[in-house]
């Protein structure tokens, strides 16, 4: 007679063993319906302008560039000088900026002659023009680049963060940074011996500035989604946010992740690998962009398509060119004109054929 016990333990084993043999999944990205108020930018006639997400258009085109909306407004160039507009095309910040850059965190970066500053959403100064060069905000602090001029020509540029109210939170004495992400950031720094110049290591910082892993790659990302791919004397690695080995990938590129896959080149071809370093979908486009709202744009055969998290086409290659969805739609080029389509591969908008 058959106890007990082993009856009622045979299903589990049995569920265990399902659940071991399944694949390793990217997480699940829920598609959603483009936001009310998403605005996308069009050329018509040398001129920018803007679409909502049925392709209407609802702010005429009469700027000379512009970077998208960001936080509900758009930063647009108008006869030489930048500024801000609302959803409905209206200017919320006059044009007054030599270049300006998108919102980010309450914060957008802009230049006044030869200075960088940062401004918040009434065009008020947070941070007064002064740098040299600058960094969109993430996570509350900003990269900033200040230059010394020392003996003759020679001009010392090292790299330091500013916080949302515009104080000097980490002192520049970095020659490279990128920007906080997940709580650290990746600097770089000039190894010395007596003064003798060794080169440089990446190693990545706490927002207040102490090391978090010391200095030791040859180059190093961001972290995204728990891992930062760097280049360690065992080639492209991903290390976890305390320093220790994730796994190393052979591949002669890679990039950090992005909805749990991360793009690989080998032997000239792209694919894709998930977070444990397995290779999810092998090598064969001859370009790839990183997952954004549950797809990738590729391109194979000349032509740019779209593929989901395991590979397989949701929209067929048939664009000239491809840029990743954004908000619901997605810039492809199509019979040589610019348009937006969305998730199904549906035309929305196209721009006018030459008359």
């Amino acid at each position: 007679m058959r106890s007990a016990r082993s009856v009622s333990s045979a299903p589990a084993v049995v569920l265990l063993l399902i659940l071991w043999m399944l694949p390793v999944c990217a997480p699940a990205v829920q598609a959603q319906a483009p936001p009310p108020d998403a605005r996308y930018p069009v050329s018509i006639g040398g001129k920018q302008g803007f679409i909502d997400a049925t392709g209407h258009l609802v702010i005429e085109p009469r700027f000379d560039r512009t970077f998208g909306f960001s936080e509900g407004l758009a930063a647009v160039e108008f006869g030489g000088a930048w500024g801000y507009i609302d959803p409905n095309g209206d200017y919320v910040i006059p044009p007054s900026y030599d270049e300006a850059y998108s919102f980010v965190g309450g914060r957008a970066r802009v230049r006044v002659g030869a200075d960088w500053g940062y401004i918040d959403p009434t065009g008020a100064f947070v941070v007064d023009p002064g740098f040299a060069s600058a960094l969109d905000f993430s996570e509350g602090y900003a990269p900033v680049n200040v230059q010394q001029r020392r003996l003759g020509a020679d001009v010392k540029s090292t790299w330091g963060f500013v916080d949302r109210e515009g104080r000097l939170a980490i002192e520049p004495r970095f020659q490279r940074t990128q920007v906080f992400t997940e709580g650290l950031a990746a600097v770089e720094v000039d190894r010395r011996f007596l003064l003798i110049r060794l080169g440089t290591r990446w190693g990545y910082i706490r927002p207040d500035g102490t090391w978090a892993i010391e200095p030791r790659f040859r180059t190093a990302r961001s972290f995204e989604e728990g891992l930062a791919l760097v280049r360690s004397e065992a080639g492209l690695t991903y290390i976890r946010p305390d320093g220790t080995t994730a796994f190393v990938v052979e591949a002669a590129q890679a990039h950090s992740f992005s909805e749990g896959r991360a793009r690989i080149m080998q032997d000239g071809l792209w694919g894709f690998i998930d977070t444990t370093g397995a290779v999810v979908i092998p090598p064969q486009f001859t370009r790839a962009f990183d997952f954004s709202e549950g797809l990738a744009a590729v391109q194979e055969g000349g032509r740019w398509g779209y593929i989901d998290a395991d590979g397989a086409y949701v929209i067929p290659a048939r664009f000239e060119r491809a840029r990743s969805f954004s908000d619901g739609l997605a810039q492809v080029t199509l019979d040589g004109r610019t348009a937006y389509i969305d998730r199904q591969g549906r035309l929305v908008w196209q721009e006018a054929a030459d008359r």
